[in-house]
C-alpha cells in the first residue's frame, strides 16, 4: 500500500480479520463491496484477476453488489468530471471498443493501461505520513463470513507434470514436414 501511496493515492484501507483466513471469492467480494460502501469514490479500479485464484470475476461481482456499471478490460480511462461520466477504451477481439458510463463506476483494468506512475522521492517521503486505515470485519459488516463455511474450497494444489523430453526432427525439408504433420495429427492438434 505504501507503494500505491507513493504513486499518488490519498490513503489506503486494509481490511483484515482472522475470520477471513482462507476466504473464498464470494466472501472476498462481500468484504470489498462493504468496505467500498463506506468510502466516497468516483471510480473503483480493480485488476482483471489474481495470481492465486485467477477467477477474473471479482470486479463484476463487486459492481453487481454495489449496483454500479462495470467497464471491463480497460486499456485506457478518461473520466469527465463536468458530465460525471467515464469513457473507457476496452480491449476486444476486433481491437478496441469505446464505452461510456456514469460515475461512480467499477473499472477492471488491464496491463494495457501502461506502466504505473514512477515513485518520486517526494512521493515516497509523503507516503510515510499518508493514512492506511485498518478495518476489521466488524468495521465493515460482521455478517460477511458465512456461518456454514466457505462456498468454495481448495481441495489440492499440485505442481504441473514434468516436461517430457523434446523430439528433434533432422530430415530433409519434405520428410520433416510430413513427420511434423503426422506428429500433430496423432495428438489431434491438426
Amino acid at each position: 500500500m505504501r507503494k500505491a501511496l507513493a504513486m499518488g493515492a490519498a490513503r489506503g484501507i486494509h481490511v483484515t480479520d482472522p475470520a477471513l483466513e482462507g476466504a473464498d471469492m464470494p466472501t472476498t467480494v462481500r468484504v470489498l463491496a462493504a468496505a467500498a460502501r463506506q468510502e466516497p469514490f468516483d471510480l473503483l479500479l480493480t485488476g482483471i484477476d489474481t495470481s492465486d485464484g485467477t477467477g477474473g470475476a471479482v470486479a463484476a461481482w463487486v459492481a453487481a453488489q454495489l449496483g454500479l456499471p462495470l467497464l471491463s478490460a480497460a486499456a485506457s480511462i478518461e473520466p469527465h468530471r463536468e458530465t460525471e461520466r467515464v469513457t473507457v477504451k476496452r480491449l476486444s477481439a476486433k481491437g478496441y471498443d469505446v464505452i461510456e458510463a456514469p460515475m461512480p463506476a467499477v473499472i477492471a483494468c488491464t496491463q494495457a493501461l501502461g506502466a504505473p506512475r514512477y515513485q518520486s522521492l517526494k512521493g515516497i517521503m509523503a507516503a510515510r505520513s499518508r493514512e492506511i486505515a485498518t478495518r476489521s470485519l466488524a468495521d465493515v459488516g460482521a455478517d460477511l463470513v458465512p456461518t456454514g463455511g466457505w462456498a468454495t474450497s481448495v481441495l489440492a494444489v499440485d505442481a504441473p507434470p514434468a516436461r517430457a523430453a523434446g523430439r528433434v526432427v533432422q530430415q530433409p525439408a519434405a520428410e520433416a514436414a510430413k513427420t511434423v504433420a503426422d506428429f500433430l495429427a496423432e495428438r489431434r492438434i491438426i
